[in-house]
């Protein structure tokens, strides 16, 4: 905006902001610009005001259902993305940038013959070129995730010359276009990275603990994970019902039972 960031007011800053949101960013988009231009200004003892002095777009509400996991893989099974696609829902929820930062040289042993991968390198297409990056989006993000003999086998059927080759060597567009094609050919509205919430959403209903399963995909607290990651279904929530309702069901039986009891004596 060409400002002089020692001018900069807070008017300045709301502008922006609107300008931005309509453009359409979202509220996490422009939280994360506000929080960068804090860090450069503070770098010149330029003090910017608190994020709640500001008015920023509202929050997105949490997507609607999840198509159910054996759609899903009955869709992607043989399929040209099966693996990246496998790799999201079964290995930790990667996401697409660590799915094709994925190397060889990622797999490892144990002592009782498990292999893991190591999840600690991202590949992002940025301005139509790829960047490899030595680190992920956070730091919980690097991080050990058990790898099925299922996929294990899968990936190393694929022919590499070297450990530092890529698993996943094709471009994000190439990728993500048969993957958007695939989805809609089968009428299933599920983008690539809500396959990640399908990971996090199956093994809540599985019943794995919330703090495994953060650590697994990698979240950096539990206040994501359950707002944006783990939905539930309409079945879901009538289940829950359908539980209390065996519990007060009976309850009521038995009160009316007792109350009719009570009503023949007093006939009597």
């Amino acid at each position: 905006m060409k400002n002089n960031i020692y001018e900069l007011t807070k008017l300045d800053i709301q502008t922006a902001i609107s300008h931005d949101a309509g453009k359409g960013l979202g509220h996490k988009s422009i939280k994360d610009a506000l929080a960068l231009l804090r860090s450069a200004c503070a770098y010149y003892d330029v003090v910017i005001p608190p994020t709640k002095k500001f008015t920023l777009p509202a929050r997105s509400p949490k997507k609607g259902d999840l198509p159910d996991l054996s759609e899903v893989l009955a869709v992607i099974i043989g399929s040209s993305v099966e693996l990246p696609c496998l790799l999201s829902i079964w290995c930790g929820g990667m996401r697409m940038s660590e799915v094709r930062g994925l190397q060889y040289k990622d797999i490892v042993l144990d002592k009782n013959g498990n292999h893991y991968i190591l999840i600690q390198r991202a590949r992002i297409f940025l301005n139509d070129i790829d960047v490899v990056r030595d680190v992920n989006k956070t730091y919980g993000s690097t991080r050990k995730v058990p790898l099925p003999d299922y996929l294990y086998n899968m990936i190393q059927n694929k022919p590499h010359k070297s450990d530092t080759d890529f698993v996943i060597d094709e471009s994000y567009l190439a990728i993500t276009g048969r993957y958007k094609r695939l989805m809609k050919k089968h009428g299933l509205h599920i983008s690539f990275h809500d396959l990640r919430a399908l990971f996090a959403t199956t093994m809540n209903e599985l019943g794995v603990p919330k703090e495994i399963l953060q650590k697994l995909g990698g979240w950096t607290n539990s206040k994501v994970l359950d707002s944006v990651y783990i939905r539930y279904s309409d079945q879901t929530l009538v289940n829950s019902i359908d539980l209390l309702s065996q519990h007060i069901e009976p309850i009521i039986e038995g009160k009316k039972g007792t109350a009719s009891s009570e009503t023949g004596r007093i006939n009597k």
